[in-house]
Parts: C-alpha cells; structure tokens; sequence
C-alpha cells in the first residue's frame, strides 16, 4: 500500500530481517525508561535489549503482524489481532522463551517478569477480545522527527474497523503520550512499578 504520495510502501516485516529489526530497536529504546530498568547497566543495555527483543520479534512474526514503512527498515511497528491467545507461556517457550535467562543474565530477566506480572494484570483489567493490541512503534534515532510514526500509525489504523474492535497499548516512556493523544488514545490510569521508578500508562483507543 503506498501512502503519502507514493513516496513510501509499508512492507511485512518477514523472519529473514529479524536480525536487523532487533539491532535497530535495541539502538532506538537504549534510553527507553522500560529497557533501562530492564538493564540499568549502560555496557550491558544493548546486548540484552538486542536478545529481548529477538525473543519478542519471533513472537510477534508467528502469531501478530511487523511491518516498516519500507525496505530500509527506518521505522517498525508490531501489533497483535483480535481474541489472541498467544501470551500464554507455550507460545513463548515456543519462540524462544526458556533461552533468555542465559541470554540477559537472572537480574534483567527478574525486573522483566516483575515489569510482565504487572502487565498481566493491566490486561486483566483492559485489554478485551476485541482489541487489536499496539505492542511496538518505533523509529530509528537518526530519523526521528520525520514522520515515520505518522505512516506506520495512520496505515496500522486504517486497517481497524472501530464500529467493532478497538486498539489497546501500553507505554512506559512518557514522552510518547502525546503521540498516541494525538491519535485518539486515552489513558486508563497511571501505574507505579514498586520501587523503580518508572510509570506504566495504559492507553485505549475506541
């Protein structure tokens, strides 16, 4: 689908350029608030960031939908369909689940499934089976500023039909409220991770 004048084509992200997805999203979120509570360790943050979302982008590729806003990969965007069961712990095993512990180390794995535990409940509370769920949007440092966003957002939500589903997110970095405000989306509340000084912002779309 070309968009914006024909000057970008949205493409599927496939299997084959995952690699290059997880390098750019662990070079986009180094200084994500979520990914340095996760590794709070500067030398160690991309490493880890780069094996965290290996795992994630395996996940994502088999049960949602990636895409970039073309062939040179400048921008990302993951979400989930509908009624989808795939957080249930056999699909992570699946995707690479039972490798991470040896890959980011026992402490950034424990701030994970802490941050995960908190997740679960706000998904308990808001995420319904009509909900689309908006997992990533990112954009690569040096292109920030440029729109990338804006393209990967506005094809994302023209694929929704909002007479019947809605779209739910969740954001951790405050900076990005604002964006998704910008679409339609509202908070629900404002969490506290316990001790760690960061906030997690449910969002919902209708």
């Amino acid at each position: 689908m070309d968009i914006l004048n024909g000057i970008y084509n949205i493409v599927p992200i496939e299997k084959n350029n995952l690699k290059k997805v997880a390098e750019m999203l662990s070079i986009a979120f180094y200084d994500d608030p979520l990914y340095r509570y996760f590794t709070p360790n500067d030398k160690l943050r991309g490493k880890n960031s780069y094996n965290i979302f290996t795992f994630v982008l395996n996940h994502g590729v088999k049960y949602g939908k990636i895409i970039s806003e073309s062939e040179n990969i400048n921008a990302m965007l993951l979400w989930y369909p509908p009624n989808n069961k795939c957080f249930e712990l056999i699909s992570q095993v699946k995707c690479g689940a039972l490798a991470l512990p040896f890959k980011i180390g026992f402490n950034s794995l424990m701030r994970a499934y802490n941050y995960s535990q908190i997740i679960e409940l706000l998904h308990n509370k808001y995420l319904k089976e009509i909900d689309y769920y908006l997992y990533i949007l990112a954009v690569t440092p040096e292109n920030q500023g440029k729109g990338y966003s804006s393209i990967m957002m506005r094809y994302f939500l023209e694929q929704i039909d909002f007479n019947e589903n809605r779209v739910y997110l969740e954001t951790s970095n405050p900076k990005n409220i604002p964006i998704y405000e910008h679409y339609g989306f509202k908070i629900k509340e404002e969490v506290d991770v316990p001790g760690q000084g960061i906030k997690i912002w449910p969002m919902v779309k209708t």
